[in-house]
């Protein structure tokens, strides 16, 4: 940015900004210090797109940590992702009507889809994509693999050693005893 855009002025300074976001329906009022230019001359500020964006991703964040699970909340993360209610609704396999009435608060949000969106939101922040990208595939699937081969990063961490079997499996049945890897079996 070279000049202000309301005065023209090229005094342009380092300052801070307080970015605010009300959910009242919630009962939710949040608000951040960021860095921001300030124009010398009319006192107009400028904040970066990206500290408004990371502002809406961490509230999402802080809003699905602690279970604020509203329609309002829902709209408001939805929102950080950049998502239209429709494609998000076709992600989540329900109607437009239905992810609708969530966000509008004619019906409850139901756990398990604001789940889904806080892990979107989580790996929005993270970089990553894989939420979006595990739930586009069973959006729109294809043809079934026949053969898969899972990748085995052995290195990564030890193994952990589990009890198979049909004892093991069945409820309320005495876990098995796991031998001991330092002492030798007996004949």
């Amino acid at each position: 940015m070279q000049h202000c855009y309301f005065c023209g002025s090229r005094d342009l300074r380092d300052s801070t900004d307080v970015l605010r976001a009300d959910l009242p329906a919630s009962g939710i009022r949040a608000s951040a210090r960021v860095p921001a230019l300030r124009c010398a001359a009319c006192s107009e500020t400028y904040v970066w797109g990206t500290h408004m964006e990371a502002f809406d991703l961490a509230l999402s964040r802080e809003l699905a940590a602690r279970a604020v699970c509203t329609g309002e909340a829902l709209r408001f993360m939805r929102k950080s992702l950049g998502l239209r209610a429709a494609d998000l609704a076709r992600l989540l396999d329900v109607t437009p009507e239905t992810f609708s009435h969530w966000e509008t608060g004619k019906a409850a949000v139901p756990r398990a889809p604001f789940a889904v969106v806080a892990a979107l939101v989580d790996d929005a922040l993270e970089g990553r994509t894989s939420t979006r990208s595990r739930l586009e595939r069973l959006a729109s699937p294809g043809p079934r693999p026949k053969v898969l081969r899972p990748r085995l990063d052995l290195a990564a961490r030890p193994p952990r050693l589990r009890a198979r079997g049909p004892r093991a499996a069945s409820a309320g049945a005495p876990r098995a005893r796991r031998p001991r890897l330092d002492t030798p079996r007996p004949p």
